[in-house]
C-alpha cells in the first residue's frame, strides 16, 4: 500500500522522488492514462545542475540527478501528449530512480520504510496546463486511432508503465491495485 494524500481541492496525489539526489514530486493519480510526468525545471539554471539545493520544488532538474538520462538518447524527441480528462503537455522522456518514502506495505504483509523502482521511465513535461504532474495508473493505450499519434503504446516499452515495473521488479503479483481513500 501507498500513502495517498487529498489537497484542499480534493485532489489525490501521491509523494514520491525521482532521481539521486532525490527530487520531490507530488503528483496526482490520474486514472485516465498510464503514464508518468512531471512539471521540467530545465529553464532553471541555477537549480538544473548537480549539487544545486533545489530538491523540494515540484520540478525535475535532469542535470541534477546522477542517475538520470534521456530514454532515447540518440533521438531524444519532444512529444505532445493529450488525453481523455483534458491532461495536456508536452516534453521528453527521461529514465531515473523513481522512490516513496513513508511506510509503504507490501502484499505479503511486510513493511518498508521506502519503495524504490529503478530505471523508471516518464515524461519531463516543458508545457503544461496543469500545475501538479501525474502518476497515470490506466492500462496501456491500446486504441487503434491512436497507433500512430504520441500517446500510442508503441511508441514505448514497459519502462514507462508503473504498474508492469512494480510487477517487474517482484513488488506486486499483478498490474491491477484498488484504492481506499480512506471514507471519503
Amino acid at each position: 500500500m501507498l500513502r495517498i494524500g487529498r489537497d484542499e481541492s480534493s485532489l489525490y496525489y501521491v509523494n514520491l522522488t525521482l532521481g539521486v539526489p532525490q527530487q520531490m514530486q507530488p503528483l496526482r493519480l490520474d486514472l485516465a492514462q498510464p503514464y508518468l510526468w512531471v512539471s521540467n525545471g530545465d529553464a532553471d539554471s541555477d537549480c538544473n545542475k548537480r549539487g544545486s539545493s533545489c530538491s523540494n520544488t515540484g520540478f525535475y532538474y535532469p542535470n541534477q540527478s546522477y542517475t538520470g538520462e534521456f530514454w532515447d538518447p540518440e533521438y531524444n524527441p519532444s512529444y505532445n501528449m493529450s488525453f481523455i480528462d483534458a491532461v495536456v503537455f508536452s516534453g521528453q522522456a527521461y529514465n531515473d530512480e523513481l522512490t516513496f518514502d513513508s511506510n509503504i506495505y507490501y502484499y505479503n504483509s511486510t513493511t518498508a520504510n521506502s519503495l524504490t523502482i529503478e530505471n523508471m521511465s516518464f515524461f519531463s513535461a516543458d508545457y503544461s496546463e496543469n500545475l501538479i504532474g501525474a502518476l497515470g495508473l490506466s492500462g496501456k493505450t491500446n486504441n487503434s486511432d491512436w497507433m500512430y499519434s504520441d500517446i500510442s503504446q508503441y511508441n514505448f516499452d514497459d519502462s514507462f508503465y508503473f504498474l508492469h515495473q512494480m510487477v517487474e521488479q517482484g513488488l506486486i503479483n499483478s498490474s491491477s491495485y484498488s484504492l481506499w481513500l480512506g471514507g471519503d
